[in-house]
């Protein structure tokens, strides 16, 4: 069975670029309904143990994402969306709080082809996501760099190089567009 992400890594590649704006659009389609349908044992957590609760919601909404990545030979280490040593929580005020996670992408041969960001908007006053979930591909490889990196503004961040096109045929026979 051809999945969205085997389509994804035979136009564009095994690159970071590809796999990055695949779980950003993944966490885009899924991340509100995986809540809704975890709500009530995410609740129930919740008010055993008060906001590790979220990281219960991370481990469902990621594991899919995951499974699909193993599928076609690729491997998140830590497993999607990192974890808490590997993360950074010092945005926004208590009811609209941001941790930054990553974790490193390897191809089937194990090389590192960078990491993925997962920026996750949570509230410490009462269990509520106030924004979504996003998900962005660094072209860094090294723990200290990417913790470095996350702790500035988004906006600086160094994004991997874009995903190629696939080029068509020249209708005039010359080649490639």
């Amino acid at each position: 069975m051809t999945t969205d992400l085997d389509r994804r890594m035979q136009r564009g590649g095994r690159t970071l670029a590809s796999v990055a704006d695949w779980v950003a659009e993944q966490l885009a389609a899924t991340w509100e309904t995986s809540w809704q349908e975890h709500l009530p044992m995410i609740t129930q957590a919740y008010q055993r143990m008060g906001e590790p609760a979220y990281g219960l919601y991370n481990r469902e909404l990621f594991a899919p994402l995951q499974q699909q990545l193993g599928a076609v030979g690729l491997r998140c280490k830590p497993p999607l969306p990192g974890t808490l040593p590997q993360s950074e929580e010092d945005w926004g005020p208590e009811e609209h709080r941001e941790r930054r996670m990553w974790t490193l992408l390897h191809d089937e041969d194990g090389h590192r082809l960078g990491a993925i960001v997962t920026r996750f908007f949570h509230d410490h006053t009462q269990l509520r996501l106030p924004a979504p979930p996003t998900a962005i591909g660094l072209p860094a490889t090294d723990h200290d760099q990417i913790r470095q990196i996350i702790v500035q503004d988004p906006s600086t961040w160094p994004t991997p190089p874009p995903t190629p096109r696939p080029t068509s045929p020249d209708p005039s026979g010359g080649g490639t567009a």
